[in-house]
């Protein structure tokens, strides 16, 4: 792809692990502002429907946790029994102040034990439940069949979705640098060319697919996320070439539910300035409006000069981009595009192409050891996959090699016991 050409931001991926406390992943991008895929253990991005083996490793932590904490409590109310009987054995006034000040604290203990077991009980049903509702989750949104060989493999998958007629496939065409009658050409037309999913590989080894258009007789918006499996995707590029539409506004409102890593672009912006550039030129120009404004405009034409044409373009950018961060769109950053060659550089290629590949490769670190940037086990590779206390990953040969200073390469924290997590 040509985006993956641009210089590499620092990226990370960590997942915090404590006895007890929910494992969380975070991937951290330099400069994007979006909440960036990882994959967990099945191969999925973690925004992905359904329970994962840290899930249920954190149930049964949770599950440990609280039968300790019963069995403590059985323990105090043994002490709280055993400092009444020696109160009640107590023959001088002196043993018997000893013997209310051990039964004072023994009760102490037991409150405080008790408090202690209820919470442990109260983080067990809430992780339960949770998991519950993800499997739940996981059956309501399967899988696509499609989409079942290219999971749980070292690569990246990326959707181009958006309504039909957008340019989802002359995008795919453009950022492939595939031109027309070459091998890999993805099929450009105005009418619903894409009936199903098409994957498109890139030169790196990942694959984009060019989605069909949401929101057709065909693959209505009610059923499309599901259907199409847009959770299931690493990176989401949705594609407008106007204003907006309501199956769009209900797609973003998904992706965004469900915290799967997008970029917005609104396609076609050439032709809304060629537009404007029209309007110009089929205004009423009088002789007199011309002499005071020769300036900007071509006399024996009446057309705007380069000048007067930069001019109407930084006009239309800003239109767009009040409109898309409007309250009711609410998307605060937008990218305008063109998929014509001659426009590759005037307008938010630069800047889609640089953010792409932050989040692409947030997403491809999650499968790799940050150390060695080798392949974990289950993704292809050789060591599997672990986690010291201090929530950063390695594979095992690294853990083993760095083992020896005792401190985490990355925040330099004291390396505890890991947690195989694969």
């Amino acid at each position: 792809m040509a985006f993956l050409l641009v210089p590499a931001g620092y990226a990370a991926v960590s997942c915090a692990v404590a006895a007890g406390e929910l494992i969380t992943y975070t991937a951290i991008g330099a400069g994007v502002a979006y909440a960036m895929g990882a994959f967990d253990e099945r191969g999925e991005p973690n925004h992905a429907p359904g329970t994962t083996p840290t899930d249920i490793r954190l149930e049964e932590i949770a599950r440990e946790r609280t039968e300790a904490e019963a069995a403590a409590q059985q323990q105090r109310d043994r002490d709280v029994a055993e400092a009444q009987a020696a109160r009640e054995r107590a023959e001088t006034a002196a043993e018997a102040a000893e013997a209310r000040a051990r039964e004072q604290a023994a009760l102490h203990e037991q409150e405080v034990q008790r408090a202690r077991q209820e919470e442990a009980a109260k983080i067990l049903a809430e992780i339960a439940e949770e998991n519950r509702k993800k499997e739940e989750d996981r059956r309501d949104y399967p899988l696509p069949e499609f989409l079942k060989e290219h999971t749980g493999r070292n690569k990246v998958n990326i959707a181009v979705t958006g309504n039909s007629g957008v340019g989802k496939s002359s995008f795919i065409n453009f950022i492939r640098e595939i031109k027309k009658n070459k091998p890999g050409y993805a099929k450009v037309g105005a009418r619903e060319c894409t009936m199903e999913p098409i994957c498109y590989p890139t030169t790196d080894g990942d694959n984009i697919w060019d989605l069909p258009g949401a929101g057709t007789f065909n693959f209505p918006q009610e059923t499309y996320i599901k259907t199409m499996g847009i959770r299931y995707f690493d990176v989401v590029y949705l594609i407008t070439a106007e204003r907006f539409t309501q199956a769009e506004l209900m797609l973003k409102k998904e992706l965004d539910d469900f915290r799967v890593p997008y970029f917005c672009i609104r396609n076609k912006v050439d032709q809304a300035w060629e537009s404007k550039i029209s309007e110009e030129n089929d205004s009423d120009v009088d002789d007199g409006y011309l002499s005071a404004h020769e300036e900007e405009y071509e006399v024996v034409s009446q057309k705007p000069k380069d000048k007067r044409k930069e001019e109407l373009k930084l006009e239309m950018i800003d239109e767009l981009r009040n409109y898309f961060s409007s309250a009711s769109i609410g998307i605060d950053r937008v990218y305008l595009m063109s998929t014509k060659n001659e426009h590759r550089w005037t307008f938010d290629w630069k800047d889609l192409a640089r953010d792409s590949y932050l989040a692409i490769e947030n997403a491809r670190l999650a499968k790799e050891c940050p150390i060695c940037f080798l392949p974990y086990k289950q993704y292809g590779g050789s060591a599997e996959r672990k986690v010291v206390k201090c929530g950063h990953c390695f594979c095992e040969a690294c853990l083993s090699f760095e083992s020896a200073s005792t401190t985490c390469p990355i925040c330099r924290q004291d390396i505890q016991e890991a947690l195989d997590v694969q």
